[in-house]
């Protein structure tokens, strides 16, 4: 059975995802995603599979990057630590990351997208980069759920060099 705090935790991990998901379908948030871009989306590309596959793992990764960076200026640049937070945003970020490849569907390499084409030429080298990432939060969240935020700064550097292999191998410039 699972204690008061573990299910409020979870309840928020739940309101985030659903979160990403709602801003990802908002059509003027699109817009304007495209726009800091550098780029205009068509409407075509606006309303296939692809390019809508394309801005969810954009919304993925930017709230990992939000919740990341939280964690991180806790652990390493003296942001004073709220351990609720820091778990709950550790829990966040382990499953966030549980989502990822269903954004990288084949044919998804959209305009703008940072994407390499080794992603789908190397499937098998992404999953790994991916299962080093939620191996990585998976850690993090746990550490932080048992002993706090001043045992778990090796894992936050952890999911760093996780986000960070992954880009240098399949994200360009």
């Amino acid at each position: 059975v699972l204690g008061v705090k573990k299910m409020s935790i979870l309840l928020k991990s739940l309101i985030a995802v659903i979160a990403v998901l709602v801003i990802a379908a908002c059509s003027p948030l699109q817009q304007f995603l495209s726009e800091i871009r550098g780029g205009e989306a068509t409407q075509e590309e606006d309303d296939s599979l692809e390019f809508q596959a394309y801005e969810y793992r954009l919304g993925l990764m930017r709230a990992q990057n939000w919740k990341f960076q939280a964690l991180r200026g806790m652990v390493e640049e003296g942001v004073e630590v709220d351990e609720v937070i820091f778990t709950e945003y550790s829990n966040d970020l382990a499953a966030l990351s549980g989502m990822l490849t269903e954004g990288f569907i084949p044919g998804s390499n959209v305009s703008n997208s940072r994407a390499l084409p080794d992603i789908w030429t190397d499937w098998d080298g992404f999953l790994q980069k991916i299962g080093d990432l939620e191996a990585a939060t998976a850690e993090l969240a746990q550490q932080a759920a048992t002993s706090g935020s001043a045992a778990a700064g090796t894992s936050v550097q952890s999911v760093g060099s996780a986000c960070g292999g992954c880009h240098r191998s399949y994200r360009g410039e």
